[in-house]
């Protein structure tokens, strides 16, 4: 029998389930590789995650509650301010954790914790003068394109998935475009910026529109 490594905690084993996924993806991470890397038996995991669902549910919980429960506390901020920066901090959290982007993109927000930074969020769009429904649809917009630009350029993809300035040149109005010899994106952070504002932009008419 091992020995367990200090005080287990639900926390804890999130931590610990964190790094591992960094190192070996969703399909690779299971309970018992978990349990080796906490000095336990995978047995003694389940007096704290159910099963591996939600292992992957705590650990939704803890990184929306450190991207937003911050933002969240702070309901006299301005809409659009908290915008800019939960998904600008959702989006370094995806980079540090690329392994993490799939979590995000097929799991909703389930546990308490998670469900607290979300009730927060919704709540700095609705004093904004957002209805409720349209609350969740703004939210639920911002967190998609966060999500789906952190897949598309941070997710697992090989070198050859780029196109090649030499394919833009063959056309028009590609070739205007100016993509790097090297096939790699030409700013990513600028396009997030770009497409992040857009969707304000969008929030506010329609706000406007309403008043």
């Amino acid at each position: 029998m091992k020995e367990s490594r200090g005080h287990l905690t639900r926390s804890k084993i999130a931590e610990e389930a964190l790094k591992l996924l960094d190192e070996v993806g969703l399909d690779g991470l299971s309970m018992r590789k978990l349990g080796a890397k906490l000095g336990v038996e995978a047995m003694s995991l389940y007096n704290h995650v159910k099963n591996k669902a939600d292992l992957l549910d705590a650990v939704h919980e803890m990184l929306m509650g450190r991207l937003l429960g911050s933002l969240a506390a702070t309901p006299e901020a301005d809409w659009r301010l908290v915008a800019r920066g939960m998904t600008s901090a959702f989006l370094e959290t995806m980079k540090a954790h690329p392994q993490a982007i799939p979590l995000f993109a097929s799991r909703s927000a389930i546990a308490p914790g998670s469900l607290v930074a979300l009730d927060g969020a919704i709540g700095i769009l609705m004093r904004a003068g957002f209805t409720p429904g349209q609350s969740l649809y703004a939210f639920q917009t911002l967190f998609a394109l966060t999500i789906g630009h952190a897949l598309f350029h941070y997710g697992p993809r090989g070198s050859d998935s780029y196109a090649r300035a030499e394919e833009y040149a063959k056309y028009p109005h590609l070739a205007q475009i100016g993509m790097p010899a090297s096939g790699a994106d030409q700013d990513p952070d600028a396009e997030f910026a770009f497409g992040i504002q857009a969707v304000i932009d969008g929030l506010e008419f329609r706000l406007e529109l309403e008043e």
